[in-house]
This record gives structure tokens, sequence and C-alpha cells, in this order.
């Protein structure tokens, strides 16, 4: 087996990745080792992220070195009243 091979078998056995949808301004907490917010909205509808500007089919990737675990708290607010954003995290099994 090669090494690229061996440290992706053990990422699948640190890690699990649980994806969410959200659609109304809200508090995230992180509470895992990665998180990406991705825009889905409709053009013209931009997310911020703690302030960070998403555009429509962009993304925002918090990503922490092996056995880190990210607890920030982010506050999600958008331009428009309808948004799509997918939260996907990479968190410790």
């Amino acid at each position: 087996m090669s090494e690229a091979n061996k440290k992706h078998d053990m990422k699948e056995l640190l890690f699990k990745v649980e994806t969410e949808m959200i659609q109304s301004a809200i508090t995230v907490e992180s509470d895992c080792n990665e998180i990406i917010f991705i825009n889905k909205s409709a053009p013209g509808v931009v997310i911020q992220v703690n302030g960070y500007p998403i555009a429509p089919n962009e993304f925002m990737l918090d990503a922490g070195h092996i056995f880190e675990k990210n607890v920030t708290r982010y506050v999600v607010k958008a331009s428009a009243a309808n948004f799509i954003l997918f939260v996907k995290r990479k968190i410790y099994k």
C-alpha cells in the first residue's frame, strides 16, 4: 500500500463528514476540524459569515491541522431573506 493510500485510510478512520443546510440568520458552532460554508443562493444574494462576504456559488473554508479542533462560533447573515447556505464539517469520530 502506498504512503498516500495509508494517509487517506487514516483520515477515513479519524473523521466523519456532516452537512447541513441553513436558510435563516443563525449562529453556527463549528466543533470540528474543518468547516466549509457554501453559498448556493440565487444570483446577487451575498451571505456574510463572521463579516466575510460569500458570493453565490463561492465558499469559505476554515481548516485545521491534524488533531486540532475548531470551536469558533460563526454568525451567519445574508443580503436577502431567502438564501441557501450549505455547511460541511469534518468531525473527529
